[in-house]
């Protein structure tokens, strides 16, 4: 077409006319430059409504006032243009106004799904990519692009200047200015471009960006012109021992998803092709085989070599892929064909052979879930990559946690902390049967997702319900004991009980005595939590106490491990004991939960070897807010632990205290022990303060004992008390670094806004402030500290400021106390206690209501009322050695009661009150370990029954009556028994229970011939039995059968260890034979002792400075002096012969021995079968200072000493 008058167009005026299917090419020049319009469709429209659909003009327009692809101008105001599906190819220039679709308008003109990609020249006055100019009833744009250039005065993209009636349009970002409503694209862009149903793409067509479907165009086929040397990078990445790969200290080098290719001259861009090779079952066989597909395709980055395929390659399924790169030349490309990469690509190439990517990844609480591999057993390993995300949003890498293939979940509550927040990444690792069969290598990680434990969990109000109610100790130790079992019986798999029931949510319904728990309960842990299944739940104190705590070394504190989401609230210990030897604390050994308005009060910590201490937490990870420790010591005696403090004993990395204050004083032999915290390890402290005194070896410090690592924060915090150290260092802040320390940090560090007492002469303040004790009690220091947070009173803490959000210190109220002390040793001469060398003292202390026994003795030395000292071991700890210069060695040992009732707590942990009876007594096997009563003390009359004849003897032996067998019993004389009929004292019914003193005379000629539990002693139950000799006798029986005793029975009473019974042997001998079957011995068939592993609780029969020269033989168990023995044995021998050719655990000394020997010996032939040894022929107990003489002869299992 050559179009040229004033209106110039394939149409040059069009009225209420419909135009559809129209496509022109040519010239369209008007003859009016002033008020003439062009355009290769329609030059002027008047009339009502003109529609024009699937339209196209490649025609040059110009000439004209108003210049137009499709329309020139709409020149009526009440004309309504609809243009639709419509495109522009040819340059427009207009006078006045140009535009790639329409020129100029008076009236209306909607312009739909239309595009241009011609230049378009507006004049004076204005030009736009699809319409030159917006005036009148306006109209819209919608769902169209531009790629064309558009130069003049005022221009637009779209159209000139900015308008909100333009949507969901786009154009070419080459310099144009844009529009509102429109969105600029690169080239790249342009050719992925998805606009509306109207659009496609064709190969080859109109430079690779969208054409109308109505255009139905052909795609333009041409040979693929492929990039030269494409291939995936390498990544250095995380392996595990299992993987297939090579791996050298837990990385290796696996294919990245960043391609890289040559250059081709003359591109206008690239498409990269993806290929799946993936292994597939042969039909009709057993094996697999790899398969080659086409998988994506997709625009790389406009002109540049290297693209990341990591999205792309998520979307797809498994697969090992290969990648080809084709050039975009002159808007087209074409892939290259199935067959040429199976030839030329796969197997040469090297591929990205990864996992796909492990996908749904999500957070429920603290467990992380996936979705786990189809193709994974539990021989293939899932890596979690775990950060701390910091507030800057920075990610703060921590240890991998490995998870078994068969999982897809994990829960990582064990190591987070309250309060931070953790992005987590799962990796899928491969191994050789994976790779081998499927050709792949480790995922790359998956997109990271983020718990948030930095919210605070709501303060318990109302107890519904799902609340459960803790009314006793018992119920307390009940809970800390659960076992760690399937909580369903029936699902193996099912959560641990430890794990359902330490995520409940608890509360105190009442106030809780310790003191009341049973002997069984005392010795079970009191610690709820631990490293597998940590306390996730809540406690709430709800403003009750808990009393008469004693801790010990089987317990941790209240809680061993409280989880990330555990919360601790309102708990409140009072009066407590405990005494340590590891990490401990009252409430909390780790903290990673949050707790909030806790407190111990008056309560005092001794450790024997205890390493990281706190009056209130051992460590923490985790929050702690608005808590006190009030009053109370911390005591230990070790020289080689640190972190010792009155609060905390080591703040961790990311811990958290805010709003916290102590008064407890702190006592250490070893340094960096600080009034507040121990040892600093990367945490935050704020607005906290300590008033107690420290102590120490030296680098010791009023408020922080060392920070130990970089990162600590100590801010508007001050320390009151005194620092005293032996050596070097004791600082009224901060202890500092020890010279020869590896790690020497700057102690200054994080150090803001805070204060120590003056008086404290250390030479370092590290960032903190000195001020006097007058200072100190100024308002000014009120401010410098933060009022609102802080406040004063003349009349609370000594005028020293207090924190406004928890209870102000107190000073505990005391009172005079005065405790009757008594020290009793035992003769093990006359096995009776010495009561004529008693020591009975009366010992007053000032006492806070929680006095301990090792205070009163305490007291007592430094009033010069007596003396005691302490001995260390690695198997006992510290304990009281030697009272008044009297030293007991093990197996011995002091031992108190407090009003006659034995104590099963340590001195440390045992508290008195005023008027009570504190009884020390030497503890011996001999004596059962039981002490007497505190009216013994002055002596008490034995009643004694005299035994002169035989026939007294014999009526002995055959009473049937309890009471005639719990007398004490006297020999007169030397008694023969030759010809006589005796049947053994006791029996299993009727034991013998009261005392024998044989005076040192001797029974001879003695003949007992029984059943079972035969000997001069049939049965013996808590019976004493000494000074008697026994010569010439001959004992046969079965079971338990000795020259003495055949059955030295024990009573283990496990609620009273005072009512527990068992016998003592003493100063003893016997000559003669004895024969049984089982458990025979020369002295003592069976001398029994007993043990209870709940209470703890033990008793033993007891054998001292006994002597048997006796021929023994049996079956088993046969021991010159004892057959079986579970009690006590010391400085005793045998002498005799043990003969057993059949026997199993045959001794010169004991058969089978599961109790203790103490410097006893044996010196007689052994001879055995298994089991035999010269001295015992099977131990699991305790033999020390023992030897044999005698030769051994045996075929299984001997040995001249003992064989096991």
């Amino acid at each position: 077409m050559k179009a040229e008058a004033r209106y110039a167009g394939l149409f040059g005026v069009v009225k209420d006319a419909e135009i559809r299917g129209v496509v022109v090419q040519g010239i369209a020049a008007s003859t009016d430059s002033s008020s003439g319009d062009a355009a290769g469709l329609v030059a002027r429209t008047k009339g009502s409504t003109v529609t024009i659909t699937e339209c196209g003009s490649e025609v040059a327009v110009s000439g004209g006032a108003n210049g137009g692809g499709i329309l020139g101008k709409n020149a009526s105001s009440s004309t309504v243009v609809t243009i639709s599906a419509c495109y522009n190819t040819g340059d427009i220039s207009g006078k006045a106004r140009a535009g790639g679709i329409s020129g100029d308008n008076t009236g209306e003109v909607n312009i739909s799904d239309c595009y241009n990609t011609g230049s378009i020249t507006g004049g004076s006055y204005a030009g736009g990519g699809i319409r030159g100019y917006y005036g009148g009833f306006v109209g819209t744009v919608a769902n169209c692009y531009n790629s064309g250039a558009v130069t003049g005065t005022n221009t637009g993209a779209i159209a000139p200047g900015a308008n909100s009636r333009i949507s969901n349009c786009f154009y070419l970002d080459s310099g144009t200015d844009g529009n509102s409503g429109a969105a600029a694209q690169t080239a790249q862009q342009m050719q992925e471009l998805a606009i509306s149903d109207a659009f496609e793409h064709v190969a080859g067509r109109n430079g690779g960006m969208p054409v109308l479907k109505w255009q139905k165009l052909a795609p333009v086929v041409k040979d693929p012109v492929l990039a030269q040397n494409v291939e995936f990078g390498l990544e250095q990445v995380h392996l595990t021992n299992s993987s297939a790969m090579e791996v050298e200290d837990g990385v290796g080098m696996l294919a990245s998803s960043q391609l890289t290719w040559d250059a081709v001259d003359g591109a206008e861009g690239y498409v990269i092709t993806l290929w799946r090779q993936t292994a597939e079952l042969v039909e009709g066989e057993d094996y697999t085989q790899m398969v080659l597909a086409r998988a994506t395709a997709f625009s790389a980055n406009g002109t540049e070599t290297d693209y990341d395929c990591a999205a792309e390659l998520a979307e797809q399924g498994e697969g090992v892929y290969y990648a080809t790169v084709t050039a975009v030349v002159d808007g087209a490309y074409t892939e290259p064909s199935l067959e040429y990469v199976d030839e030329y690509v796969a197997g040469y190439q090297m591929p990205y052979d990864r996992m796909s990517t492990v996908t749904n990844v999500k957070w429920e609480g603290t467990v992380l879930h996936w979705d786990k591999k189809p193709y994974f057993t539990a021989e293939q390993i899932y890596t979690i990559l775990l950060s701390i995300v910091e507030d800057d949003g920075s990610y703060r890498t921590l240890t991998p946690v490995e998870v078994s293939g068969n999982a897809g979940m994990a829960d990582l509550g064990n190591t987070f902390a309250a309060g931070r927040r953790y992005a987590a990444q799962v990796i899928a690792h491969s191994d050789a049967d994976i790779l081998e069969t499927m050709g792949l290598t480790d995922s790359r990680p998956s997109q990271a997702v983020i718990y948030d434990g930095s919210g605070t969990p709501e303060v318990p109000d109302d107890h519904d319900d799902t609340w459960v109610a803790i009314t006793s100790a018992q119920q307390w130790i009940d809970l800390a004991n659960v076992e760690d079992m399937p909580s369903d019986p029936a699902d193996s798999r099912s959560d641990s009980q430890q794990k359902v029931e330490w995520s409940k949510k608890y509360y105190l319904a009442n106030d809780l005595d310790f003191s009341q728990l049973s002997a069984a309960y005392q010795t079970k842990t009191k610690s709820i939590g631990n490293t597998t299944n940590r306390f996730n739940g809540v406690l709430d104190g709800n403003g009750y106490v808990i009393r008469g705590l004693t801790l010990s070394n089987y317990d941790s504190g209240l809680f061993w491990y409280v989880g990330a989401s555990g919360y601790i609230y309102d708990l409140k210990v009072e009066n407590a004991n405990v005494l340590f030897s590891d990490n401990a604390a009252v409430l909390v050994h780790n903290n990673y939960g949050l707790m909030e308005q806790c407190a111990v009060v008056n309560t005092n910590i001794t450790a024997d070897t205890g390493a990281v201490l706190g009056g209130m937490v051992s460590r923490n990870y985790g929050t702690i807010r608005d808590s006190y420790v009030e009053g109370g010591t911390l005591t230990s005696n070790s020289t080689t632990s640190t972190g010792h403090a009155g609060f905390v004993g080591a703040n961790e990395e990311g811990g958290l205290i805010e709003r916290c204050w102590t008064s407890m004083s702190v006592s250490t032999q070893s340094d960096y022990a600080g009034g507040f915290v121990g040892l600093g390890y990367g945490g935050t402290i704020r607005n906290c303060f300590a008033l107690g005194n420290v102590s120490g070896r030296g680098y010791s410090g009023g408020f922080v004992g060392r920070s130990v690592f970089q990162g600590n924060a100590y801010e508007s915090c001050y320390a009151a008390g005194i620092v005293t150290v032996a050596g070097a260092e004791g600082n009224g802040f901060i202890g500092g670094n020890k010279p020869d320390s590896g790690f020497q940090y700057d102690q200054s560090e994080g150090v803001w806004n805070c204060y120590y007492n003056s008086e404290n002469t250390g030479a370092h303040g590290y960032g903190a402030e000195p001020r006097t004790g007058m200072q100190m009690r100024l308002a000014d220091f009120v401010r410098e500290l933060g009022s609102g947070i802080w406040t004063r009173d003349d009349a609370v803490n000594g005028g020293l400021p207090y924190l406004t959000t928890v209870k102000a210190p107190e000073t505990a109220k005391t009172a005079d106390i005065t405790v009757h002390v008594a020290v009793v040793t035992y003769d093990k001469e006359t096995y009776t206690f010495d009561f004529d060398h008693k020591s009975v003292v009366d010992v007053t202390v000032e006492s806070t209501g929680n006095t301990r026994v090792v205070d009163v003795m305490d007291a007592a030395q430094a009033q010069g009322k007596l003396t005691y000292s302490y001995s260390t071991t690695a198997t006992f700890g510290r304990f009281i050695h030697t009272i008044n210069g009297h030293a007991v060695n093990a197996p011995d040992g002091w031992m108190f009661t407090i009003n006659d009732a034995l104590s099963n707590v340590s001195a440390s942990t045992a508290s008195v009150k005023d008027g009570d009876r504190v009884l020390w007594f030497e503890g011996t096997t001999e004596n059962q370990f039981q002490g007497p009563l505190w009216a013994e003390l002055d002596g008490s009359t034995i009643q004694w029954e005299t035994i002169s004849t035989v026939a007294e003897l014999q009526a002995l032996a055959a009473s049937k009556d309890p009471a005639v067998l719990a007398k004490n019993y006297k020999l007169a004389r030397d008694l023969d028994l030759s010809g006589v009929t005796f049947s053994g004292i006791g029996s299993a019914s009727a034991p013998f229970t009261g005392m024998f003193d044989g005076q040192g005379h001797t029974v001879s000629h003695v003949t007992v011939k029984g059943g079972d539990n035969a000997g001069f002693f049939n049965v013996t139950l808590g019976a004493v039995i000494k000074n008697l000799h026994l010569s010439d006798v001959n004992v046969t029986g079965g079971s338990r059968v000795g020259g003495l005793v055949g059955w030295a029975r024990a009573e283990l009473d496990r609620q009273d260890m005072a009512g527990s019974k068992a016998g003592l042997a003493g100063s003893c001998t016997v000559s003669g034979t004895v024969s049984g079957s089982r458990a025979v011995g020369g002295l003592v068939g069976l001398n029994e002792g007993l043990s209870d592993q709940e209470t703890l609780f033990s008793v033993a029969s007891a054998v001292d400075k006994c002597t048997a020269a006796v021929s023994v033989s049996g079956k088993e168990k046969v021991g010159g002096l004892v057959g079986e023995n579970s009690g006590s044995i010391t400085r005793s021998a045998a002498q005799g012969s043990v003969t057993a050719p059949d026997g199993v655990m045959v001794g010169g000394f004991a058969g089978d021995n599961s109790g203790s020997i103490y410097d006893s010996h044996a010196e007689g032939e052994v001879r055995g079968k298994s089991y035999t040894g010269g001295f015992v022929g099977i131990s699991d107990g305790t033999v020390k200072n023992c030897y044999s003489l005698g030769s051994v002869t045996g075929t299984d299992y001997t040995a001249p000493g003992w064989c096991r």
